[in-house]
């Protein structure tokens, strides 16, 4: 079987890798952790991959989603590469066994065989543009959720208990997905502090790092669904909001908007809505983030 991933995709793994080993070292994992708020739904790579290109992106798309959305990417905007992963379909012969194993014959003794279609990953690289990056008839809008005492509650009592756990790689996994979930949702972070990521890992090689953001941001995507769930039974919801009014409010620090402390935590939602951000084009391609390396 020909090499699943292309040239390109290696070289935006590489790029992942070396993402990773910067942002332990420099200990700057809070800044991933952003990242990984808005676009938990990425895989780990593509998150890392995002934070470095872009790390203010909110809601991402394709050149063709966002014409769809009459939207058009802005003159001299450089795309966001991302790996991109589908499956092919592709069809072989295989010859036909009986239940014992036995090899299935034709009259004249010859093994019968039969066409069967198999499903190939394939992966490639995906360029995609922020909400920011585009112009519209309409002004770009982003979800925010309105913060209230019952969210706030539903997303606190739903956190990992950071106490329950022993070893300093369970406490930084535990607060680090609260942290992730919390700014996800817009609920208050100002009082969470993250352990030194660089001096945990001093001892540790590059799996060992890796399997750690990994669980981060695989208990942190699991966690922010189930609370999504919750939120959508108590008729919690975000409501669309101008994106150059958020950014603007946000960029006042002495009267932070609560719509600007949340404009981070809500892209999901959008995508939900139709903003798919790895659509391929013209393909019939199931395209599955979750199941990139």
């Amino acid at each position: 079987m020909p090499d699943a991933k292309p040239q390109a995709t290696k070289s935006l793994t590489q790029r992942a890798t070396e993402g990773i080993q910067s942002i332990v070292s420099n200990n700057q994992l809070k800044p991933l952790l952003d990242t990984m708020s808005k676009f938990h739904a990425y895989s780990l790579n593509n998150n890392v991959l995002i934070h470095s290109q872009n790390p203010n992106a909110n809601n991402l798309a394709n050149f063709n989603s966002w014409k769809q959305q009459d939207r058009q990417i802005k003159a001299g905007e450089k795309s966001i590469e991302i790996i991109g992963f589908s499956e092919k379909e592709v069809q072989s012969e295989v010859l036909k066994y009986d239940a014992q194993g036995n090899a299935q014959l034709d009259q004249s003794g010859k093994h019968i065989s039969e066409t069967v279609i198999k499903k190939i990953p394939v992966y490639e690289t995906f360029r995609v543009f922020d909400v920011s990056q585009t112009l519209g008839k309409e002004p770009a809008k982003i979800p925010v959720y309105e913060q209230s005492p019952k969210l706030a509650e539903t997303v606190n009592k739903s956190l990992p208990d950071v106490t329950k756990f022993n070893t300093p790689e369970q406490k930084l996994v535990a607060e680090s997905v609260a942290y992730t979930v919390s700014k996800h949702f817009g609920v208050d972070t100002s009082k969470m502090d993250l352990p030194n990521v660089a001096a945990l890992s001093s001892n540790k090689d590059f799996k060992e790092l890796y399997s750690t953001l990994n669980k981060i941001h695989s208990q942190a995507h699991d966690l922010i669904w189930r609370i999504d769930g919750k939120l959508k039974e108590l008729q919690i919801t975000p409501t669309m909001q101008p994106l150059q009014a958020v950014q603007q409010t946000a960029a006042v620090p002495e009267k932070p908007s609560i719509k600007a402390r949340t404009n981070e935590a809500t892209a999901e939602a959008a995508k939900r809505n139709g903003q798919v951000h790895e659509e391929k084009q013209n393909s019939k391609a199931k395209t599955n983030d979750r199941g990139i390396e």
